[in-house]
């Protein structure tokens, strides 16, 4: 925890660095997908009759609550009628098996007289909650849709029954219900679309479908979309229309018929910069039934080549990655040399610090800025951000940059629906470590080398996967056994084969860059998002526990040549909460009052390094109280029954763990137990690895940091009830597939 570390003229370049970067905005975008409501729809197909979607089992096939004697429920005609003389509910048969992400809404033809409102279940769950539907008019038919991505736990797990009840005595009548999937829930619309391994925001249309946009092209301004169908043998004829002076050209013509697959597709229209025109979307097709995805479809503005723009911006995490297991930050063993001699060109931060000890909860806190006891989002459920917070890439992406993300973790990036934070996911079902993230993000830069770009790679070389051969680290050859001596290398062994691989594929990332010509206007961080222990303290292993170094102290590098200066480091307490302010003060984008972290610019120009040794640094981590036996059952069950009930397995998830925060002001770590009560306290200066407690030489201290965690816990307290961060806020976001590469991090099973 030093001083700061000058390089030669370092006080010259600096200034060089703040008069030769003119901040400004990002590159001029119109994104079609975010303006659908501006356009004018010239061809708009109606759903077809027979592709709405079907009906679920016959109305004789439905029942009412045995426990409810005074209901009864009898066929009239096509409809089944409840009549009901206290709260009762209608049930479906079970084993209806619906996976909730394919649908776009339930549509149901209800009648009620008796009640203002009517209920509506997807199978009895406890941590569902029942959508309440108003009843327009007593007595008369009314349609109602359900969209489950807007119903609390409605989208995790699968639907198996459908009910539908009321509060009271009610005559309720049902007509239909209809699973309506999701490309078929409206003419045209916007949605998420998966296509092999990646999604996109995209623009769907039943074809034929021509919509007309107006807008003013940029300078360097070109056409890009990502063109998809959903039918094998009903190709698609795309096309791209502009017209100027009332004279139209055809600028983009592409026939598409493979289902499952993204075509990417650009039109130049440098003939028509600066100038307003009139932009024709257009996908003919000759059966009917055939749906049109316009991926990401945008105007976007190229860089002028040397022109003083924002950077483009690869923030690289590589899970599980503890600081000092790599040369750049002193470990003996050379385990990322390429990382250390990409280092020495950037700026290096000693000490910076994660919120949390898992991925689950700090990568909402640095993708939001707002730590983890305020927004009180956990991945390991499904839950995504809710409207009251904003992500970094969101931000980005409103001002002109075309975002991606790479990941290997099922868990990441967090989902923000039905909002737009990163234009293509790539990775995210795939199976972790196993081909590297690397191709991914080579598809990304090659598509995006002449754009404004931010880029989030997530990557699982250090993180222990489950279903491995060695149910442990696992990095193939020639990695593995890099630091082994024997036969059967320990586990710490092969955790630094794991980082030796993550730096030759960071590697590889910077070499695409440079091949790219991109390094000199790319603003590199490399981070991780909490580190990995090895029983230093008592009983703990891996992440997840309580905040000591070894599971919160990460490493935190950025570089951008020729604007950042090279080689220098700082040893002032720093957090993963930083990052977000320090990307868009980069982009020259405000900097939201929200954010909880600072940017790091000021740290690194000299102009505001007082906060940052004036501040103290909070993290927290998880202890259970239990004895171990009852633990680890504990822990069996919860997360036994995250497939079943995420409610309820987050109920005895947060029965079974208290919260251990740790409070960082240099030299000085406490850390607390605030329910069971130990305190410790350590100096970093002198003890970086927290072997000795020195709370009672120092009561002082202690009480001063103490009084810090209080405030600290009341300030987001309060911060959380302001956000409106509620369960009620969230939605259960994940899928089955998904589902299926978080169990092989070991999130589903044992830690």
């Amino acid at each position: 925890m030093g001083n700061i570390m000058t390089c030669k003229n370092m006080h010259a370049l600096l200034l060089l660095v703040i008069a030769s970067f003119p901040l400004t905005v990002a590159a001029q975008s119109y994104r079609f997908d975010g303006h659908l409501a501006d356009a004018r729809q010239l061809t708009v197909t109606p759903v077809a009759e027979g592709v709405r979607g079907y009906l679920l089992p016959p109305p004789v096939t439905w029942r009412v609550s045995a426990s409810v004697p005074s209901s009864k429920a009898q066929i009239e005609g096509d409809h089944v009628v409840l009549e009901a003389k206290e709260p009762d509910w209608l049930y479906s048969p079970k084993g209806l098996d619906i996976e909730p992400s394919e649908v776009g809404y339930l549509e149901l033809e209800l009648r009620v007289t008796g009640q203002d409102t009517v209920q509506v279940l997807p199978g009895f769950s406890w941590d569902r909650q029942p959508c309440e539907i108003a009843v327009p008019q007593q007595g008369e038919y009314f349609t109602a849709r359900i969209d489950p991505r807007e119903q609390n736990g409605w989208m995790f797990p699968r639907i198996d029954q459908i009910m539908i009840g009321v509060k009271g005595e009610a005559r309720l009548e049902v007509r239909s219900v209809r699973v309506v999937p999701s490309l078929v829930v409206a003419a045209l619309g916007t949605r998420l679309q998966w296509f092999g391994n990646s999604v996109r925001q995209t623009l769907f249309a039943q074809c034929p479908m021509a919509l007309e946009y107006t807008l003013r092209v940029p300078r360097q301004g070109f056409i890009a979309a990502g063109l998809g169908v959903v039918k094998e043998a009903q190709p698609v004829e795309f096309s791209v229309d502009v017209s100027s002076g009332g004279v139209a050209s055809r600028v983009l013509a592409r026939r598409v018929e493979t289902v499952n697959e993204w075509v990417d597709v650009e039109a130049d229209l440098a003939s028509f910069a600066g100038q307003e025109v009139t932009i024709t979307l257009n996908a003919a097709c000759d059966a009917p039934g055939q749906v049109a995805l316009w991926g990401n479809p945008a105007v976007l503005e190229r860089r002028v080549p040397g022109a003083h723009t924002p950077p483009n911006i690869v923030y690289y995490v590589v899970d599980a990655l503890r600081a000092d297991h790599l040369d750049a930050y002193g470990y003996l063993r050379k385990t990322a040399p390429a990382v250390a001699a990409w280092a020495q060109g950037g700026v290096r931060f000693d000490w910076c610090l994660s919120q949390s000890t898992w991925t689950p909860t700090s990568v909402p806190s640095f993708h939001t800025s707002v730590g983890p006891l305020a927004h009180k989002i956990n991945l390991l459920f499904g839950e995504s951000v809710p409207s009251s917070l904003v992500t970094f890439p969101e931000l980005l992406r409103e001002a002109g940059y075309t975002t991606g993300a790479v990941s290997d973790n099922g868990c990441v990036p967090p989902e923000t629906m039905p909002r737009s934070s990163y234009g293509t996911v790539m990775g995210k079902r795939a199976f972790p470590n196993g081909p590297t993230a690397t191709e991914n993000v080579n598809r990304f830069l090659d598509a995006n080398r002449d754009r404004p770009f931010l880029l989030y790679v997530h990557t699982m070389e250090a993180h222990i996967i489950v279903n491995s051969d060695l149910d442990c680290y696992v990095a193939p050859p020639p990695f593995r056994g890099s630091f082994s001596s024997g036969s059967a290398p320990p586990e710490l062994d092969n955790y630094d084969d794991g980082i030796a691989y993550a730096s030759k594929n960071f590697d590889d990332v910077l070499k695409k860059l440079a091949t790219l010509g991109l390094t000199d206007n790319t603003l590199v961080i490399f981070s991780a998002d909490h580190g990995e222990a090895f029983l230093e303290h008592d009983s703990e292993d891996r992440h997840g526990n309580s905040p000591y170094m070894e599971e919160i102290h990460v490493p935190l590098v950025i570089s951008w040549p020729g604007m950042l200066p090279a080689g220098m480091s700082f040893g002032q307490t720093v957090s993963l909460l930083d990052v977000a302010p320090t990307i868009l003060d980069y982009a020259g984008i405000p900097i939201p009052p929200q954010f909880q972290g600072m940017s790091l610019r000021g740290l690194v120009e000299g102009t505001g390094v007082r906060p940052f040794q004036e501040r103290t640094v909070f993290s927290c981590g998880l202890n259970s109280p239990w004895p171990l036996a009852i633990n680890q059952l504990a822990q069996f069950a919860f997360f036994s029954l995250v497939d079943v009930s995420p409610r309820l397995a987050r109920f005895m998830y947060d029965v079974n763990f208290e919260y251990v925060y740790s409070a960082v002001k240099s030299p000085w770590a406490l850390w607390r137990n605030c329910t069971s009560g130990p305190t410790h306290l350590y100096n970093l200066a002198l003890d970086p690895k927290e072997s000795t407690d020195v709370a009672e030489q120092n009561p002082e201290v202690v009480q001063t940091m103490s009084g810090e965690i209080d405030e600290y816990l009341r300030q987001q307290a309060e911060l959380s009830m302001q956000l409106g961060t509620t369960d009620a806020d969230k939605r259960n976001t994940f899928g089955a597939a998904q589902k299926e590469t978080i169990k092989a991090l070991g999130y589903l099973g044992a830690k």
